[in-house]
This record gives C-alpha cells, sequence and structure tokens, in this order.
C-alpha cells in the first residue's frame, strides 16, 4: 500500500459533474431511506433483532446503489486527479477502491486515505503542475474527517440496534437499563446518523467535483 503503487501516467480531465449528479442523488435518498427504516423501527416497537436476515438485507439493499455510485464517482475523481496533479502520488493502490470498502480492519481507514489525497491533488494549489508534495503531508480536510466518522457511527448504532436483542441482559450493562431502550437509542442514533452522514457525503462529493470543475480550463478534456 505503498504511495508508489498507485503512480500512473498524467491523463486528461473527464467530465465528471454530471456522475456527480447521480452520486449526490442516491447518496441523499439512500440516507433518507435509511433514516426511515429506523424510524419505522422505533414507531412499531419491533427491533431490527426480531427479524435480522431481513431487515440487514433490506438495509444493504438500501445502501448498495449509492455505494455503488460513490466508488464509481471515485474512481472519475481519482483519474481527474491524477491529470491535475500528475507528481503527486496517492498512498493506495487503484484495487483499493473497492476492496478497501469490504476488507475488515482496512475498511476503517483505507476509504478516507483515498477521499483525502483525492482532495488534497484536486486541488492545484502548487503551480501549473498541481499538488507536488507528498500526500501523506497533505493537510486533512475537517469535512472528510466529519463525514467519515459519522459514517462510522453510524455503522455501529445500526449493529447496536441489530444485535441488542429486548428481554436479554447483558452484563456489560446497568440492569436498570433495559435492552429495549437500548435498541430504542441505537435506531434513534442511526436515524439521525443516517442524515448527517449522507449530507456530509453530498457536500465531500460537492466541494471535490468543484475542484476539479475550477480545473477544466488549465487541462485538456475527453469527451464522454
Amino acid at each position: 500500500m505503498n504511495a508508489s503503487a498507485s503512480w500512473v501516467p498524467a491523463r486528461s480531465l473527464r467530465p465528471i459533474r454530471g456522475l456527480a449528479a447521480s452520486t449526490v442523488t442516491l447518496i441523499a435518498l439512500s440516507a433518507l431511506a435509511s433514516a426511515c427504516l429506523s424510524t419505522a423501527h422505533l414507531i412499531t416497537g419491533e427491533p431490527p433483532a426480531a427479524r435480522t436476515v431481513h431487515v440487514a438485507g433490506l438495509y444493504a439493499l438500501l445502501q448498495a446503489p449509492a455505494g455503488i455510485a460513490f466508488v464509481c464517482w471515485l474512481l472519475r475523481a481519482r483519474a481527474n486527479a491524477y491529470a491535475i496533479s500528475p507528481e503527486a502520488f496517492h498512498r493506495y493502490a487503484a484495487l483499493f477502491m473497492v476492496a478497501g470498502w469490504l476488507l475488515p480492519v482496512v475498511q476503517l481507514f483505507v476509504p478516507k486515505g483515498i477521499v483525502d489525497d483525492i482532495w488534497a491533488a484536486s486541488q492545484p494549489a502548487e503551480g501549473p503542475r498541481g499538488f507536488l508534495g507528498d500526500l501523506r503531508d497533505a493537510r486533512r480536510p475537517a469535512l472528510v474527517w466529519a463525514w467519515w466518522l459519522a459514517y462510522l457511527a453510524m455503522n455501529a448504532a445500526w449493529a447496536a440496534a441489530v444485535r441488542t436483542v429486548p428481554g436479554t441482559a447483558s452484563p456489560a450493562v446497568s440492569p436498570a437499563v433495559s435492552p429495549a431502550v437500548l435498541v430504542s437509542a441505537a435506531l434513534a442514533a442511526h436515524a439521525a446518523l443516517s442524515l448527517l452522514a449522507g449530507a456530509l457525503a453530498v457536500r465531500v462529493v460537492t466541494r471535490i467535483t468543484a475542484f476539479q470543475g475550477r480545473a477544466h480550463g488549465r487541462r485538456p478534456q475527453l469527451a464522454g
């Protein structure tokens, strides 16, 4: 996963606004649907653990279109970042653009690192040849940090809601705290965090897209 493994020759900028618009739409719909799913469980009083397989499958189905669109947008955005800053070395090889979201442990930090590198390399602030420094030393934007922490917290809240079964006691929790209350708290947190993570993801996509849009006048573009 060293930087040199990710180097590719400079490319021409490709249009990204249309892909970004589709990605933003799917992210917003996914966030809203996930929040509604948790809210529905809160209203009915049925915990996700009551139908784990079905509910987990529905949750994955809600997330999948947005996830696929986001990865496709990332692939286009990173290709453009290479064109804007051809001498910048990205920290992760191309295979981690997909595998980074799936591999245990790695999925906790690699996707954020990929977005951090694209963010930095998409801003030609150091001259006409783009970002000239080591991306490992680039400033980590607060917006990306906020999105990633909200995303991890959202998934943690959902996992807590699914794994907590009302009517069972947990030795790690005070007997005064009912498992049903814990499930309700986790579902409420998931609903709120789904909307927050979605809004922040939309902001990340639009900001990087805007950075690359400003570079279109300085680099040749490919049709399509």
